[in-house]
């Protein structure tokens, strides 16, 4: 009886190598075909845009910006303001990013994928530059 087990455990091992064996052959270690070989990255990927901003007593610096649509990533500034410390992207009444306890000295981020159109820019507590515009192009 033991021999039996034995045998019957060894056919379920057998069995479970052979369903492997033919998973590990369906694998592949060359590139995805969106990849450019040796690349390692995805050719779909864009950069990521920089796009220095700052928040001061006043508000949000510089109140205008325009860029190309895409991913962009703000990296905020407090130039020693105590009582201004959010920087927030508004589209349509919303806010769609935003970085908040942006202590004087420091550099906070966030990234948006911004598509075409206008937003608002907002500093909550600035004085005479509260909020600005950004234009995002094609």
């Amino acid at each position: 009886m033991a021999g039996r087990a034995f045998r019957m455990a060894s056919l379920r091992g057998a069995v479970a190598l052979l369903g492997l064996a033919g998973i590990v052959a369906g694998c592949s270690a060359s590139p995805a075909p969106s990849e450019p070989a040796g690349s390692g990255v995805p050719a779909s990927v864009p950069a990521v845009r920089q796009v220095q901003v700052s928040i001061s007593d006043a508000g949000c610096g510089p109140q205008a910006l325009s860029i190309p649509a895409g991913p962009t990533t703000f990296v905020v500034t407090n130039d020693g303001s105590a009582s201004v410390l959010e920087y927030e992207v508004e589209q349509a009444g919303r806010i769609i990013g935003e970085v908040e306890n942006v202590i004087p000295g420091i550099n906070r981020t966030f990234t948006l994928n911004l598509k075409a159109g206008a937003y608002v820019l907002s500093c909550p507590g600035g004085t005479t530059a509260p909020t600005g515009t950004l234009t995002v192009t094609e």
